[in-house]
């Protein structure tokens, strides 16, 4: 057995064993740093309309990156994200781009990340049965040179840390605080595919108190981005 593929199964037991979901994401950092990849970002796994920022459980890309990624809007565009909206199975940036980064918006977004030395990258969807979602992508600053093995020995490997996540945050908050009246809304049209411009109109609030709203639920269900609050919310029986 190669040293790479006993650093990924020695990471995966100590996944299993870890109860800190930021020691999960250091033991992450130092997978990913191992395997020559120079960047890392988990997060739930994001739909059109809903911002980038309240997606991330962890990451490691430039803070300059975020703030123009998160000002910018470019979720919406960008062309990895729309792979992952699409995807089961492992994929390379490169060839997202090559898939989804045909308007002009997708090449100046996939223009702007090389400047920040996220060139290229291998991006892990995942599904579970309880319909929570989850993408993790480690970024190098060069084009993806991954043997194929590794990509299918992480790909069986990441669903173990998305699992660890879910599971630390039901240990955290095993029966959870009730959500409000307010809070069970918000959520409700969440679910039902609303924007947050929607549902500040539709219940006559501000913007800025739906988000208050999203992260005081946040809180109480002990999740860390939108559809584990939704995913929580549910199998709680509280919308």
């Amino acid at each position: 057995m190669d040293a790479d593929i006993e650093r990924i199964l020695a990471f995966a037991e100590r996944v299993q064993t870890t109860t800190n979901s930021r020691v999960l994401i250091v033991e992450f950092k130092s997978l990913v740093q191992f395997l020559g990849f120079r960047h890392f970002v988990i997060t739930g796994l994001p739909w059109n309309g809903w911002h980038f920022e309240d997606l991330i459980v962890g990451s490691n890309f430039p803070s300059e990156w975020h703030r123009r990624y998160i000002e910018g809007e470019y979720l919406r565009d960008d062309a990895v994200a729309k792979a992952a909206f699409s995807s089961v199975a492992p994929f390379s940036w490169h060839k997202a781009i090559e898939r989804f980064g045909g308007s002009d918006r997708a090449r100046q977004i996939a223009r702007e990340s090389c400047e920040f030395g996220l060139v290229d990258g291998v991006s892990f969807p995942h599904l579970d049965l309880n319909n929570r979602a989850a993408v993790a992508s480690i970024v190098t600053d060069t084009k993806v040179d991954l043997a194929p093995h590794l990509v299918i020995v992480l790909q069986g490997v990441m669903p173990l840390l998305y699992q660890r996540f879910w599971e630390i945050a039901d240990l955290k908050h095993p029966g959870g605080e009730r959500l409000s009246p307010r809070e069970v809304q918000v959520l409700k049209l969440v679910s039902a595919g609303s924007t947050l411009g929607e549902i500040a109109t539709i219940l006559h609030l501000g913007k800025s108190t739906v988000r208050f709203h999203l992260q005081r639920a946040r809180e109480k269900l002990g999740s860390t981005s939108l559809p584990q609050t939704v995913a929580a919310a549910i199998r709680t029986r509280q919308i």
